[in-house]
């Protein structure tokens, strides 16, 4: 039975653990913090427990896809509710699923606005239906798009968010709404890909979901699985080398000076930092590509407790972005989706620029977020609130063991078109990748896909 070590446990380790347990690997899972489920975990702060990374929505079709490759029934299983009101901007520009009240909204401010809006969103749906397949595929490349008959789709995915919208002729203030997701990742709508523009036909078409336990019962779903079939688990135990002859991984090593022998490695953690653990196995030039993709920083953060006024029809996500020293801020509110008034979880998030959040210090991260705290437009509809916690981009990085404070490299339109970190290493003849740094790393969904696609790699090549 060959063995198989997997460095890291979040969405992506989890669901590759289970899938290569299930097909009768022997599998290791090594976790360098206490708790699995990486930034998709829930974490208990104060009296509540909180969703503790920086996960906003759900793509429901895709965390289908992985469950049932896994055999399990994600609507029982992990039961999802899907937004109606989804997201607003400023107060001003409000996204719900229904396509039409959107359109009739954009109208109603901007004449002719409405029919532009519905157009956008029929082509932006249509060339969604079209990519999604190709979504679980490990390695899509350009001629499988030709031979599907899509080839117009290579010109969609070589171009950038801007360039896609500009076609539609769009109001300003709509385009900046709608590319509001690039923020997230700190990056212009100039730089960020194309794809990006698909989200709002995702919001009206497949729809965006919430758990109804959290974003973290997925995680605790997939955790409860992994300690279900006896895999071995070593959580506070990080991986300091990665032992290898020629291009054969023959082990790793911890921090403790354990050595562990495996048959394949399967890396969870930052690809970037688990090349560092072998520098001389990389050519000098793929080397100083990796080193110098732009990483994106997880941001800062508030936890708060907050009792939300029933049926106001809030949006369950609101952005602002007229912050003196932000682009943006994200008021992430679970409640809304109840029409209780008990105290739920809510966030505050804001990204930060990657080179911002390392030039700024701890204090004045949290001057910022108290900036923040103070500030009266996240408060509509918030009957009371209490702050929980607070954190800097550094304590994420050190709880969440992140590589260099950083969630992944940021998803640029440069970075598709190169190919983002393939799940197979051309470098090592038994080293594979999921996680972050294979995907764009803003849904969950796209973590849980890359392990099983990495995992599935693993099976066809050493099973």
């Amino acid at each position: 039975m060959k063995r198989i070590i997997i460095v890291g446990a979040g969405i992506g380790g989890l669901t590759a653990a289970i899938n290569l347990k299930q097909q009768n690997f022997d599998v290791t899972l090594i976790e360098a913090s206490p708790f699995m489920g990486g930034l998709a975990r829930s974490e208990n702060l104060g009296s509540m427990s909180f969703d503790a990374g920086p996960y906003i929505l759900l793509d429901k079709p895709g965390l289908e896809w992985a469950f049932d490759k896994l055999g399990y029934d994600l609507d029982s299983e992990v039961p999802l509710t899907r937004l109606k009101e989804v997201y607003q901007v400023d107060k001003q520009i409000r996204f719900s699923s229904d396509r039409d009240k959107t359109a009739k909204s954009f109208e109603s401010t901007w004449t002719g606005e409405g029919k532009k809006y519905l157009a956008f969103v029929r082509k932006t749906g249509n060339i969604h239906s079209k990519l999604s397949p190709h979504t679980y595929v490990s390695k899509p490349s350009p001629w499988d798009i030709i031979k599907s008959g899509n080839w117009k789709l290579i010109l969609f995915l070589t171009s950038s968010l801007q360039s896609v919208l500009d076609k539609y002729n769009l109001q300003h203030e709509l385009q900046k709404a709608i590319g509001i997701w690039t923020q997230v990742a700190a990056q212009t709508m100039e730089k960020a890909p194309a794809p990006m523009s698909l989200v709002p036909s995702l919001i009206h078409n497949q729809g965006a979901y919430y758990p109804e336990k959290g974003m973290g019962s997925i995680a605790l779903f997939l955790i409860e699985k992994v300690k279900s079939l006896g895999i071995d688990i070593l959580l506070n135990t990080k991986v300091t080398s990665i032992n290898r002859d020629g291009k054969n991984i023959k082990s790793v090593t911890t921090e403790n000076n354990e050595t562990l022998q495996c048959d394949v490695l399967l890396s969870n953690m930052s690809a970037i930092g688990a090349y560092k653990l072998m520098p001389d196995l990389l050519p000098k030039s793929y080397r100083n590509y990796i080193n110098n993709l732009p990483l994106q920083s997880p941001g800062i953060c508030v936890y708060l407790k907050v009792k939300t006024k029933p049926n106001t029809n809030s949006s369950y996500l609101k952005f602002n972005t007229t912050h003196d020293n932000l682009k943006s801020i994200a008021f992430v509110n679970p409640g809304t989706l109840s029409n209780s008034e008990e105290y739920r979880q809510a966030r505050l998030v804001a990204p930060l620029d990657y080179d911002l959040a390392d030039k700024l210090s701890d204090d004045q991260q949290l001057e910022l977020l108290d900036s923040i705290i103070n500030e009266e437009w996240w408060r509509d509809d918030i009957l009371d609130f209490e702050v929980v916690h607070k954190r800097t981009s550094r304590d994420w990085g050190k709880t969440f063991h992140l590589y260099k404070n950083s969630m992944n490299p940021v998803m640029t339109a440069s970075f598709m078109r190169k190919g983002r970190i393939p799940h197979k290493s051309k470098h090592a003849n038994n080293l594979f990748f999921c996680g972050s740094s294979t995907h764009p790393g803003q849904w969950v969904s796209f973590a849980a896909i890359s392990g099983i696609l990495s995992s599935n790699l693993i099976v066809r090549e050493h099973g």
